[in-house]
């Protein structure tokens, strides 16, 4: 019986036949070939965490069709509410936004970029607070497009997105990752910088909306939330960390504006709100984040936020501006080799914009009431 290569070895392989390398980008070559540097096979061997949160895409949306995932053909996909017309159908099987409109039952469907190349900007989605909870009802998710309209069931394919799918194969793709809540960015991003939307209201929450997405927005007129973020205690703990954005086009997606310790520490002079501020709410770019690489300065956590354009948002921005957003990624950790080699990047996004997936996100059960 022959040893089966490890995924790594058998990529390499694969790359080196004829003709095969030209399936890759460079970006992915690059990032691929580079061993990881393996000195106890432990966490510790890991030194810098990278964090790239795209915005608004469903995995199904992108990877419903991928082999060998949880997606479109999945044989035990949940049961939904029967209809008159599908009495054993499951979630794959959705009623039509109209219910006098025709076909009565949608199924996922593809768009199809090869025929039309205007399909890689499909429309968004409602993907506010009460929509979305409607949608997902409880995990029961059987009127979707009632709530989110008929596009929410659309997908791309392999042929759509070479890039992601590449990327995917041939690192790690999570087909059980979920945004934390049910609606839209900045409550979903909250979790990506503080674990947490306050559910019970101690601390200024619960955040449910983008209300506190830019520094002068203040619609509860309490100044901003209080809650620990994860930069204050890493900065804490001493560890080291950087947010890379363009402040002036971050599509407001840096949530921290919305703390009130951050409104104080911006402009502020004194050391450690400066220190703060500095890496938080200051501009650097993915240039910076190459030269951090090259200089030896990547710290040991970092979070990267594009621009509107690269957001891969739809309407605002395609998966093919995200694919060479995250190329630049690739190319700026992967400057110096012996860096890329202890580094770990994350690639996820930080809500799903009212577009359709058919495994329901874990919940918890509800504690049970006193009295």
């Amino acid at each position: 019986m022959v040893a089966m290569q490890d995924r790594r070895g058998f990529i390499a392989a694969m790359m080196a036949s004829a003709g095969a390398a030209g399936a890759f980008t460079p970006a992915i070559a690059r990032a691929l070939e580079i061993p990881a540097d393996r000195r106890t096979g432990t966490l510790m061997d890991v030194a810098h965490v990278v964090i790239l949160t795209q915005e608004n895409r469903a995995f199904d949306h992108y990877f419903g069709t991928m082999r060998g995932v949880r997606g479109f053909g999945d044989r035990f996909a949940i049961p939904a509410p029967a209809l008159p017309t599908a009495p054993d159908r499951t979630v794959l099987v959705q009623p039509n936004e109209d219910p006098d409109a025709e076909p009565a039952l949608i199924a996922p469907f593809r768009l199809d970029t090869g025929v039309d190349f205007r399909l890689y900007r499909p429309l968004g989605t409602p993907h506010g607070f009460a929509d979305s909870q409607a949608a997902w009802d409880n995990g029961r998710m059987g009127a979707w497009p009632r709530h989110k309209q008929n596009q929410a069931m659309a997908h791309f394919a392999r042929a759509d997105l070479p890039f992601q799918f590449v990327l995917a194969e041939a690192f790690t793709l999570c087909d059980a990752y979920h945004c934390a809540l049910h609606t839209s960015t900045n409550p979903n991003r909250l979790y990506i910088w503080t674990g947490t939307h306050d559910p019970l209201g101690k601390a200024g929450g619960p955040a449910i909306n983008n209300g506190y997405d830019t520094l002068d927005a203040d619609p509860r007129s309490h100044g901003g939330y209080l809650w620990a973020t994860y930069p204050e205690r890493l900065m804490q703990a001493g560890i080291g960390f950087q947010i890379y954005q363009d402040m002036a086009d971050n599509f407001t997606d840096n949530p921290l504006v919305g703390f009130q310790t951050y409104r104080r520490a911006h402009g502020a002079t004194a050391a450690a709100q400066a220190l703060l501020a500095r890496r938080t709410m200051t501009t650097r770019t993915l240039d910076d984040l190459k030269e951090d690489v090259l200089a030896g300065r990547l710290p040991q956590v970092s979070w990267i936020i594009a621009d509107a354009a690269a957001s891969e948002h739809p309407s605002v921005s395609t998966p093919l501006q995200g694919a060479d957003y995250t190329a630049r990624v690739l190319d700026a950790l992967t400057a110096d080799p012996a860096v890329w080699a202890r580094t770990v990047l994350l690639v996820n996004f930080d809500e799903n914009d009212g577009l359709f997936d058919h495994v329901p996100r874990p919940r918890r059960r509800p504690r049970p009431r006193a009295g």
